[in-house]
């Protein structure tokens, strides 16, 4: 008789946890199911018009990205993206200019509800000697919704010489 108990009370104890983790799992929030980094370096190579100075410089030097990728159980995709890049260059009359350059992006991907991303943007350039420093800054924030409008939420741009 003592075995029956014991067998009964194994099984109760084992009904009563298996319950306890269903519902401990139904209510715990999902989870990444997919995590993805990718790192890239590569040459850049471009031109800027310095509106400081009227001046063309073409900055070359090597730019570094990290790219973050997660898939959530619901079907959403979270990207997170960050470059820097370390540049140098000579204008058209012989200035030399080093420059640097961020971007920081966020952005959600839903399964049937909105899109978010999020930018943020810096390039500074200085110049060697007496020649303007130029400098631009960039914050975006928009919003796709499911059924295809779109609603900037935030924005603030701004550039100076200094």
């Amino acid at each position: 008789m003592n075995e029956k108990i014991r067998t009964r009370n194994r099984v109760g104890a084992m009904l009563i946890a298996a319950m306890i983790l269903t519902i401990g799992l139904a209510i715990m929030p999902a989870q990444a199911t997919v995590n993805e980094k990718i790192v890239i370096d590569h040459q850049d190579d471009f031109i800027v018009s310095v509106p400081c100075t009227g001046e063309i410089v073409h900055l070359t030097g090597t730019m570094h990205i990290v790219s973050h990728v997660v898939y959530d159980k619901n079907g959403g995709e979270h990207r997170h993206y960050i470059s820097n890049a370390r540049l140098e260059g000579v204008s058209d009359s012989g200035i030399e200019y080093k420059a640097s350059r961020v971007l920081k992006s966020n952005q959600f991907y839903g399964n049937g509800s909105a899109d978010t991303y999020s930018y943020n943007y810096n390039f500074h350039m200085i110049g060697k000697g007496p020649a303007d420093n130029f400098m631009v800054h960039g914050n975006y924030e928009w919003t796709i919704t499911p059924d295809g409008t779109y609603k900037l939420t935030g924005t603030n741009f701004h550039s100076s010489c200094e």
